[in-house]
């Protein structure tokens, strides 16, 4: 008799996804993973850019996931990236994953401070055109609440994961999982 082997849910990002700073338990893949009926891989890796991922994509491949929650972007753009060639390695991804059978999700991000405004649009069409469902702004409702950034305006603490991963919820329930 063979056991039955939960559906695999790959998070695949850089220190957003990895939870930096926070315990292992904090970050919003944990927090997702306790809610739902998959098994939760965390890929996130600090520094990571989008063409770091595209280097990982074949071990990622080879989790056999069902599905991939993608959050890349950030880093490419505080190492001065363009946003075509963020775009251009964020399709490959979802495009090579899709053709792999597995359903993606897309995260994007808002850093108001930065004016990132051609970095969101990105996402939104990158979405679009690849059918797949779209957390556009990672730090959706962080902003409003005190105590949910670190020093650097940019990592959450273990509050704002909490957040994230609410907002993971509901955007991606009954979509990838």
């Amino acid at each position: 008799m063979t056991e039955a082997v939960a559906e695999r849910l790959v998070c695949f990002g850089d220190s957003i996804t990895e939870g930096w700073m926070v315990g292992p338990d904090e970050s919003w893949p944990a927090l997702i993973a306790e809610r739902i009926q998959a098994k939760v891989i965390n890929a996130g890796i600090s520094g990571e850019t989008s063409a770091d991922a595209v280097r990982r994509l074949d071990a990622i491949i080879n989790l056999r996931p069902a599905a991939c929650a993608v959050e890349f972007g950030i880093n490419d753009f505080f190492n001065g990236f363009t946003v075509e060639q963020t775009r251009a390695n964020l399709e490959h991804i979802i495009n090579r994953l899709q053709r792999n059978g597995v359903r993606t999700g897309l995260m994007g991000f808002s850093l108001p401070q930065y004016n990132t405004i051609n970095w969101e649009s990105m996402y939104s069409e990158i979405a679009e055109a690849f059918g797949t469902p779209l957390m556009p702004d990672i730090f959706s409702g962080l902003r409003e609440e005190p105590g949910t950034f670190m020093p650097d305006g940019v990592h959450p603490t273990a509050k704002g994961y909490k957040i994230i991963a609410a907002n993971c919820l509901k955007t991606f329930q009954g979509r990838l999982w």
